[in-house]
């Protein structure tokens, strides 16, 4: 068991521990450009919430993540979240929220593996950089709630799928959704309901149903949308 008693970690933690769990007691965190790496064995948030720079589990070994019903704020630039191999990974996303929180004008990527995860929100202020998201993941809720204008690109001929879509600019600072080349990349919502959003433009996106999405009335349907 690991106990943070409020206090921030200034390193990064590598979690290497075959055949065994490491379980948090409270709310942990690190500074801002430090990371967790699982490596080897379970590593069991047990609902408490997680700060960190960013998270890695790009391996092959055998390893669980328990990630709980608290939010995990990756807070580094570049690759966030990387689990991007998933061979000998358990994957438990339970009822978490992923939230990006740099407002640097960075670029930020989040890669999935092809996981089905719950939330994923980018809360980056007024930042101008783009949001990346690669592989073909699932998401309860996919969230971006940044007040300047910028991008949320999607690698091409991937397939996102969504229940909930919480993406909207305003006048004058429209969120961008377009893929990273000029192939295009599929959205597609799960369950009943109609997503309605407004102040997008965009391109390369193909969503589907047809009959779920509604792109409002101030955004812009530049290429390839349904």
């Amino acid at each position: 068991t690991l106990t943070s008693a409020g206090l921030t970690w200034a390193k990064s933690i590598l979690i290497n521990v075959p055949g065994g769990t490491l379980t948090l007691q409270d709310a942990f965190a690190t500074s801002a450009s430090k990371n967790i790496e699982l490596v080897n064995g379970t590593f069991n948030a047990n609902n408490f919430n997680v700060t960190i720079g960013n998270f890695d589990s790009d391996k092959t070994t055998t390893r669980t993540l328990t990630m709980g019903s608290g939010t995990w704020t990756l807070t580094n630039t570049g690759t966030v979240w990387t689990t991007a191999t998933t061979t000998g990974l358990t994957f438990n996303a339970n009822t978490s929220t992923i939230k990006i929180t740099d407002t640097s004008n960075t670029a930020n990527t989040f890669t999935g593996g092809g996981l089905t995860f719950y939330n994923l929100w980018w809360s980056r202020g007024a930042s101008t950089a783009s949001n990346t998201i690669v592989g073909s993941n699932t998401f309860t809720d996919f969230k971006d709630d940044g007040s300047a204008a910028h991008s949320i690109l999607f690698t091409a001929g991937i397939t996102t799928t969504v229940t909930t879509f919480t993406v909207s600019g305003t006048a004058g600072n429209l969120i961008t959704i377009n893929s990273t080349t000029t192939a295009t990349h599929a959205l597609t919502k799960a369950g009943g309901g109609v997503i309605g959003r407004d102040y997008l433009s965009i391109q390369h996106s193909v969503a589907t149903p047809s009959s779920t999405w509604y792109a409002g009335t101030n955004s812009t349907n530049n290429q390839a949308v349904t």
